[in-house]
């Protein structure tokens, strides 16, 4: 089963979500791969790497004829990854007293979007948060 769902924020933001739990194909990482564009390019996130893409860069065939390529960003290295990291943070931020660098408050905009979309499905109209 596939899930397309469009949203309009009030701005005029577009964003597209297209999601598959049943695919058939490459292999997709458990956070997914993320393509972010914009007026001056794109950010794509695919698995431990990130690549800035040029605005108007041709298909993959034609950039290896042309010589044009993406810029593949560096990664940080960090002392602690994945839910070691993300614990280690918790338990820091109780000890100092101050909210954490990834926070459940972030994830209320997140929830926002869900249901807008669950909502944007179910009445085949746009949702504007």
């Amino acid at each position: 089963m596939c899930t397309t769902i469009g949203l309009t924020w009030e701005d005029g933001a577009v964003i597209t979500y297209t999601g598959n739990w049943a695919a058939r194909g490459p292999y997709t990482a458990w956070d997914g791969h993320w393509h972010l564009q914009g007026e001056q390019g794109a950010i794509m996130w695919r698995g431990h790497h990130v690549e800035i893409v040029p605005p108007g860069l041709p298909p993959s065939g034609w950039r290896r004829r042309l010589g044009l390529g993406r810029q593949r960003m560096p990664q940080v290295a960090l002392a602690l990854t994945n839910r070691t990291g993300v614990l280690a943070e918790f338990a820091a931020a109780i000890r100092e007293g101050r909210e954490p660098e990834t926070s459940g408050r972030d994830n209320l905009a997140t929830l926002e979007l869900v249901y807008a979309a669950v909502e944007a499905a179910r009445s085949g109209q746009t949702v504007r948060l």
